[in-house]
């Protein structure tokens, strides 16, 4: 993912140094099996963690779509690692003091039906059998 998004940010790079790392599980990162290695505290210390071995006190952070999620808590959790955030095309949602599975999410809000498809192990077949056709759109 991080190679679609350089692309779009070469004319930044003149002036800024631009990092776009493939977060978790995409790209060349470690694919991890057990689902809360993927929790966005643990994306979020990845990133400090970036940000560290980079030598990177404070950064602006960029978030799209399922990034900005994660972006948006980084700022909550590191608050002192950020200059600024800029989420794009997903709005800053505070956390919630309860859990809510996806499937009542999807009660409010019906367009967050693919997440629940994605959360079922049962999509894993139907996926894995046409991923030909399901990749290249996945990530248009």
């Amino acid at each position: 993912m991080a190679f679609l998004i350089s692309g779009t940010l070469g004319f930044v790079s003149s002036s800024y140094r631009v990092v776009a790392p493939d977060m978790l599980g995409y790209g060349g990162t470690d694919k991890p099996q057990d689902p809360s290695d993927y929790s966005t505290q643990r994306l979020c210390a990845d990133l400090a963690a970036l940000l560290d071995y980079l030598g990177v006190q404070r950064a602006v952070v960029i978030g799209h779509d399922w990034g900005a999620y994660t972006a948006a808590r980084f700022a909550l959790w590191h608050p002192e690692r950020l200059s600024s955030l800029i989420l794009l095309s997903v709005p800053y949602t505070p956390p919630s003091p309860v859990y809510k599975p996806i499937e009542y999410i999807v009660k409010l809000v019906p367009n967050f039906a693919y997440q629940a498809y994605f959360a079922d192990p049962a999509s894993t077949a139907p996926i894995e059998e046409h991923v030909r056709i399901y990749q290249p759109v996945s990530y248009v």
